[in-house]
């Protein structure tokens, strides 16, 4: 079994108060989406980002308190993208398997922020929803994060105001 440790002090007495500041602002403050540096020609609708840790995990065995040993896993980047489907351009970077950064940038009511990437992306599965008369055509793409050539699968970089 793992090993635990007690604790004789109340756990809640060590809690801070919420933070005052700003908050990240998804509607406000969305910076956008780019694809190969680019920003795509249709309204971005919806993004999703998973980040999980596939096959980590720690080893125990007889006679050991602790681990033994440690599987650091690997990380598994993937999402979904759904826009108004205004171009084929993002459909044919589908077809073509072609593989690239997709980054979002979001930040607070201040400037402060992330830009979250995907260094390698491909896009998969594509749904083109025509809906019926009158209604918007949308498109939802699956996105798959693969290591870049250099190494490394996502990145999450901070920016902060001009002048911050």
């Amino acid at each position: 079994a793992a090993r635990q440790d007690q604790a004789d002090a109340d756990p809640a007495s060590g809690y801070l108060d919420a933070p005052t500041g700003t908050v990240l602002d998804t509607v406000g403050n969305f910076g956008g989406v780019t694809i190969d540096g680019t920003t795509p020609d249709g309204c971005i609708r919806t993004l999703s980002i998973k980040l999980d840790r596939n096959g980590s995990g720690a080893d125990y065995g007889n006679g050991h308190a602790d681990a033994c040993g440690v599987r650091h896993g690997e990380l598994e980047a993937s999402g979904q993208l759904q826009m108004f489907f205004k171009s084929y351009a993002v459909y044919e970077r589908y077809a073509s398997g072609k593989g690239g950064p997709i980054a979002v940038t979001v930040t607070d009511g201040t400037g402060n922020g992330y830009v979250l990437t995907f260094l390698n992306a491909v896009l998969l599965n594509p749904q083109i929803n025509a809906g019926s008369k009158n209604t918007s055509i949308m498109a939802t793409f699956d996105i798959e994060g693969n290591p870049a050539a250099g190494g490394g699968t996502f990145l999450i970089a901070k920016i902060k105001p001009a002048g911050g």
